[in-house]
């Protein structure tokens, strides 16, 4: 049985009733982020390692979690029947390699008035028996400690303040089922997690007799020791009741490296480059114990002077050949000493504490081929950081107890002095994560570790924009990425818009399941499609601004500002009416032609009138003829396909007085189908989950309205529960016009995917602009960009500023056969 008496939320009491308290510090991502961002991560753990004088553990821990686990969690987006088998299929996937995270802990010795010394934190060394045999349950434990309410009332009372005087960033109480999963983790290393089982509060005896006292109950504490344990020469087998078996190996750390430049201490990331450059989850128990100033200075005293003796007396032992050279015939320990004593006593002059700290790296699996595999990888990763690791025989059981604060104490030849800015430069707290904790699986990063999406959650929990970004040249994997989101949208039951300017859409729309849901409509030169460009809105409000938008494009494209009066003239008289199509405008135009009193009013009239006459025969201006019979032209479907293929845009950057007709009309066209797509997903509730897919959005940006439009389009992202996705070949489209600049372009998106680019352009303002990393050459990463990255792969950042190399996945077979753009057999 564990030696614990109670876990009262982030507090433990262990058999002796010394109490302990666990805290969560959230993840630093540390990947793709700016030198400057690496440099103020480091510095800001070094500051709080300082501030930390006393004694206490680092536990770095590997939440894992078993494919059944994932699949009960995103069971609940769809009760549709496609859905589940995403489900099973993502099941599938995961039971080949596991998902995990990181979960940083800390954990303090909380004051016992027992101890006389609380000048910093007291060592308190809880003995634990370990593990008995095969045979019995780990950890028995026969104690009947009892503890008074006033006990664990202090111990919350020190808790607090303790959590008030810590300064490491975003440090927070463990939670009741955050610490009940610390102390079971150690028996479940390399399989899947446990569940949490016990109750909150703690189910303990009560004694009220006198003063209220307590008492651990027995069949609790069972639950906590999982399984029957047995050590071998090199590493110890957990046994679970229901067969599995959790493999374990040990690895302490004998030396790292300590020559950090304090400048630049990034580069010696001997932690952080260990276990997040790994394909499977790595655990690491940290002892710290952080001497102040002055006492740590009397004990490097000791050790110079200890270290001088021996070198002195290795020279005096040294032959008269090599006496002029005595110092190089001493051995390199003893001259890493004096170079190492030198090195601490430069910090003593400045006040610093000094840090002896014990480390020991964990890896577990399900079986022990396995095992034996990680420990090998786990070894070259260290040796390329310079971290050598020991692999002790018939260690293992108290190896394993360094992952609990009332463990057996580690043997003092793994304890390292050191200053606090070598653990700081090893960056314990900095992670490689990317994407959300659960949804559907998106791919996995270049370490095989699989990535999950949610494109809700930045909307309604994270209140950041849900707008996805997708830029790459053709063959990149836009519109197969494009394609698999909104398939997995739909999944969850949300209304989706697209236009389809390649024709490929068609394709996607023969699924079984997206056939019935669908419609697509033709808006491609001579097809049979009519509207009216007046009713393009759900108010009258928005109806009038959308048809001045397209008036706008086609029949004042030198922007003429008296011209533009005409137009609005005739646009309000028609609005008087209650017909709402282009003939009621021809007639009005024709009536201010005719009867208008100003002459320069009927000139521009009459150039409008003659204009409007050759539209019916122009393949696109025929379409916007439409007789308004008031109904909308996407009633009673959950997804609608527009395909625009034909329409002829202009090329970027010809000004707007030099587009020809049919692109003058396709422009137009593109807005229309725009406001359209945009008002009838915000007619819909805002409860509704809803989907605008835009591919070639650069255009919207060549005129004002279409700017509005944009700038709409992905504001009310948030506010309408609207995944505003977002395609272009180029990532300088999501600059904003001038005179935007100051826009925050990084903001608008919430998910930015970078795939193959050929431009050293375009590659400069993905990384400066898009990923946030402006230290980044573009010459460096021009060969990744133009032949590493394709089919899919690319640079991604999420909501949360995460950055991360991914490969994008489709599970299901069939459904990936209608993401391209050739028909299935």
């Amino acid at each position: 049985m564990m030696p614990i008496s109670l876990i009262d939320e982030n507090r433990v009491f262990d058999d002796k009733g010394n109490p302990y308290a666990y805290f969560i510090l959230e993840g630093s991502s540390y990947a793709f982020v700016s030198l400057q961002r690496k440099v103020s991560e480091i510095r800001r753990t070094d500051t709080a390692l300082m501030a930390a004088i006393g004694e206490y553990d680092i536990f770095l821990l590997s939440r894992q979690y078993s494919a059944e686990q994932i699949g009960n969690s995103i069971q609940k987006y769809s009760p549709e029947s496609w859905w589940k088998k995403q489900v099973d299929l993502t099941k599938d996937y995961l039971e080949k390699e596991l998902p995990f995270d990181r979960l940083n802990v800390i954990c303090f010795p909380l004051k016992n008035d027992l101890k006389s010394e609380y000048g910093v934190l007291p060592v308190l060394k809880g003995v634990w028996e370990g593990v008995k045999s095969i045979r019995d349950k780990a950890n028995i434990f026969d104690s009947t400690i009892t503890l008074s309410k006033s006990d664990i009332d202090e111990a919350c009372v020190q808790s607090e303040k303790l959590l008030k005087l810590l300064t490491f960033k975003n440090l927070r109480p463990a939670t009741f089922e955050e610490t009940e999963w610390c102390l079971k983790k150690g028996y479940f290393r390399g399989i899947k997690d446990p569940d949490p089982i016990i109750p909150n509060p703690f189910p303990c005896h009560i004694m009220t007799q006198g003063d209220q006292r307590i008492r651990p109950n027995r069949a609790v504490l069972l639950t906590l020791t999982e399984g029957k344990m047995n050590q071998l020469d090199k590493h110890i087998e957990v046994h679970h009741g229901n067969n599995e078996i959790s493999y374990q190996a040990f690895l302490p750390v004998l030396d790292v490296p300590t020559d950090f430049n304090e400048d630049n201490p990034t580069g010696r990331e001997w932690i952080y480059g260990v276990m997040e450059r790994l394909s499977f989850p790595v655990d690491c128990a940290i002892h710290v114990r952080m001497e102040a100033h002055s006492v740590a200075k009397a004990k490097v005293e000791k050790k110079n002077k200890r270290a001088k003796e021996q070198a002195k007396e290795w020279r005096k032992g040294g032959s008269e050949d090599s006496e002029m050279f005595g110092q190089y015939e001493i051995p390199e320990e003893l001259m890493d000493n004096l170079e190492q004593v030198d090195e601490l006593w430069k910090k003593f002059r400045e006040r610093q504490p000094l840090g002896f700290i014990k480390a020991v790296f964990a890896v577990g699996a399900e079986n022990l081929d396995l095992l034996n595999s990680r420990i090998k990888d786990l070894k070259d990763y260290a040796k390329d950081k310079e971290v050598t690791l020991s692999q002790p025989t018939a260690e293992s059981k108290q190896l394993f107890q360094a992952f609990y604060p009332f463990g057996e104490v580690l043997n003092t030849n793994y304890e390292m002095a050191m200053d606090p800015g070598v653990l700081a430069s090893g960056v314990p707290f900095g992670v490689r994560k990317l994407g959300d904790p659960i949804g559907f699986l998106l791919g996995s990063l270049l370490t095989g570790k699989s990535v999950f999406m949610d494109p809700v959650r930045p909307m309604t929990t994270l209140n950041r924009s849900g707008a996805v970004l997708i830029a790459g040249i053709m063959g990149a994997g836009k519109t197969y990425l494009m394609k698999l989101l909104m398939a997995y949208l739909l999944m969850w039951g949300a209304y989706g818009f697209t236009n389809d300017p390649k024709g490929d859409w068609k394709v996607f729309c023969e699924h079984p399941k997206i056939r019935s849901i669908s419609r697509v409509i033709s808006f491609t030169p001579g097809s049979n499609t009519f509207f009216t460009p007046f009713r393009l809105g759900q108010t009258k409000e928005q109806c009038y601004d959308a048809a001045l938008g397209i008036l706008e494009v086609i029949l004042n494209k030198k922007n003429d500002e008296y011209r533009n009066l005409v137009i609005i003239e005739a646009l309000n008289r028609v609005f008087r009416t209650e017909v709402w199509d282009m003939y009621q405008y021809f007639d009005v135009i024709k009536d201010i032609a005719n009867n208008h009193k100003n002459p320069k009013d009927r000139e521009h009239a009459e150039y409008i009138m003659r204009f409007l006459k050759t539209l019916p025969s122009h393949g696109i201006g025929r379409m916007i003829f439409g007789r308004d019979d008031g109904k909308h032209i996407f009633e009673n479907k959950r997804f609608v396909v527009t395909i625009t293929r034909g329409l002829t845009l202009p090329d970027k950057g010809i000004p707007r007085e030099s587009w020809n007709l049919t692109e003058s009309l396709s422009v137009a066209m593109m807005f229309a189908i725009m406001t359209l797509a945009l008002r009838y997903l915000t007619s819909l509730p805002q409860t509704t989950l809803k989907v605008l897919a835009w591919e070639e959005y650069w255009f919207l940006k060549t005129f004002s309205k279409g700017v509005q439009l944009y700038n709409e389009a992905l504001r009310l992202s948030r506010s309408e529960k609207m995944v505003v996705i977002m395609a272009s070949q180029n990532a300088t489209d999501a600059k904003m016009p001038t005179g935007d600049d100051e826009e925050d372009i990084t903001g608008m998106f919430g998910w930015k995917f970078m795939l193959r680019m050929d431009s050293p352009t375009q590659v400069k303002f993905a990384l400066h602009e898009l990923m946030d990393m402006p230290e980044e050459r573009p010459e460096d990463w021009m060969e990744t960009f133009s032949e590493i990255y394709r089919d899919g792969m690319g640079l991604v950042r999420d909501p949360e500023g995460n950055v991360g190399e991914l490969q994008i996945t489709a599970l299901d077979e069939e459904l990936s056969k209608y993401l391209g753009s050739t028909p299935p057999d």
